[in-house]
């Protein structure tokens, strides 16, 4: 919410509340009553606010009954009513945190461990430990924490190691973490003395010691610990992405000469994080003052992958008056070598370069893939006004895309680009190396002509609806939060009729 939205919401709050407060008692007494009545979830927060008045001991057995009776009823829902029983444990974790907490901190430390130790309950049957009940048990945790600073370690700490133990579903997974701040040093300490015990032993506890050691080596930030349980079991040279996190710790920690012994000789192997290793590798550079070979990562982190971002990254560690025949060399490198012939011209329109993009399309017009329409039409979009060749490359593959394809949902989208590539046909003077218009609107006739249902969607298509209706789908999905607005419908298996 934006600052002055959030302002004029907290205004709204209190202008409602100060005319609440001048309501008549029994006028709001009534109408409160009635909404209590009329809503469960009323009634049950009117009741919460009757015993957050009571003595401690009397919330704490209305919680409990509350925490007993929505487990008891969990294996009710299912997987797809995940989000309302999150929504149930979630009144019951408003409730011992604002009431149970502040004023009890050891019967909210309790009720939390019960409420963790129910966790199976719920995951039985509406298994979503990685979404909305996920969400609810990572609160808990993160409350258990809270509460655990209140209470005298050593008494807390079997509580601890229970839950941890027990854990079954991986909802509990933060608590090895947060045992750092939840715990005295001591206990910790304690903690790790026997997961190093367990470590040493090997066997079937040992990958679990070792998993529980680096998250409270991670947390109290220890890249020693940390690394004597990432190599256990003889790993040290044998998994490349595990020494790549060590060595990540060793740089947090303000240790980059150790980080660079343990940092990979190169990316490779490094699976799914080739990034953090050229930028883990520039980073140790840079704490330990080797420009040049910060110079020498960035640049060969640019050609590794390409694009606008990591230009500027290299240029920013370059000499000043390097910079023009080092971006000249980087585009060279692109036009030669970049394989990604969307990325070539994305590349290219970053660098406010559209005339060098729109040489690409039509050069390398034979590789471009239409099935990538979620890139491929902002940029044909971008081209149309200047550069109606490339343009017309692009809508092309689009629409072979869309005829190969012989999905019917997609030919309304088709037939946008058919039109749109006989409204650009008329302001192209030379169309080598591309196919002239007529000609391959000929050659898309004769190759799809049984494809009744595109040409149907051809002669019905209303070019100016079409546009109002595609740009009213983009805003509302650009205001729902979408990360790309997709234009096309998702593809299905339906064929239609009369195919080829």
């Amino acid at each position: 919410m934006k600052p002055s939205a959030r302002n004029a919401s907290d205004s709204s709050r209190r202008s409602l509340a100060e005319r609440l407060a001048a309501l008549p008692p029994e006028r709001l007494v009534a109408f409160v009553a009635r909404l209590a009545e009329e809503d469960p979830r009323v009634q049950r927060q009117v009741l919460d606010l009757f015993a957050a008045h009571k003595p401690v001991g009397a919330l704490a057995q209305r919680i409990e009954k509350r925490m007993a009776r929505v487990f008891a009823e969990a294996p009710k829902y299912r997987w797809h009513e995940a989000a309302a029983l999150g929504a149930e444990l979630d009144e019951v974790l408003d409730l011992i945190e604002r009431e149970l907490l502040p004023a009890a901190p050891t019967a909210a430390f309790a009720a939390l461990a019960d409420f963790i130790g129910r966790d199976s309950a719920a995951m039985e049957s509406a298994d979503d430990s990685y979404g909305e009940l996920g969400m609810v048990f990572r609160r808990a945790c993160e409350l258990f924490a809270a509460a655990s600073k209140q209470v005298p370690s050593a008494e807390a700490l079997p509580a601890w190691e229970r839950l941890i133990a027990g854990d079954r579903y991986g909802c509990r997974g933060e608590l090895p973490r947060l045992m750092v701040t939840g715990l005295a040093a001591p206990e910790v300490d304690g903690v790790v003395a026997k997961l190093r015990e367990m470590l040493t032993a090997g066997g079937k506890d040992a990958d679990s010691a070792a998993w529980r050691l680096k998250a409270i080596a991670a947390a109290r930030r220890d890249p020693d610990l940390f690394a004597e349980a990432a190599y256990h079991g003889g790993l040290r040279d044998k998994a490349p992405n595990i020494a790549l996190e060590v060595a990540r710790l060793f740089l947090s920690a303000g240790r980059p000469q150790e980080a660079l012994q343990h940092l990979p000789k190169s990316p490779e192997g490094c699976w799914h994080v080739e990034g953090d290793w050229y930028e883990t590798r520039a980073a140790i550079a840079k704490a330990l003052g080797d420009t040049t070979e910060e110079r020498r990562i960035r640049w060969e982190r640019f050609r590794s992958a390409p694009n606008a971002e990591r230009l500027a990254e290299a240029l920013a560690v370059t000499p000043e008056q390097e910079h023009t025949a080092r971006r000249a060399e980087a585009c060279e490198f692109v036009r030669t070598c970049e394989a990604d012939v969307i990325a070539a011209m994305r590349f290219f329109i970053a660098l406010d370069e559209p005339a060098e993009a729109a040489r690409i399309a039509v050069a390398r017009a034979k590789a471009l893939n239409g099935g990538f329409y979620d890139q491929l039409l902002p940029l044909a979009e971008t081209f149309a006004t200047t550069y109606p060749l490339a343009a017309t490359a692009l809508f092309r593959a689009l629409l072979d895309s869309i005829l190969a394809r012989k999905q019917p949902k997609t030919y309304p989208h088709g037939a946008a680009y058919w039109h749109r590539l006989a409204q650009l046909a008329p302001r192209i003077d030379a169309w080598e190396p591309l196919t002239p218009h007529a000609t391959y609107a000929e050659q898309v006739r004769t190759a799809h002509r049984l494809k009744s249902a595109f040409w149907a969607a051809v002669e019905r298509h209303d070019s100016a609806g079409w546009t109002q209706t595609q740009t009213r789908r983009r805003e509302l999905l650009a205001k729902l939060g979408a990360i790309e607005p997709i234009d096309e419908p998702e593809e299905d298996s339906d064929e239609e009729d009369d195919l080829d």
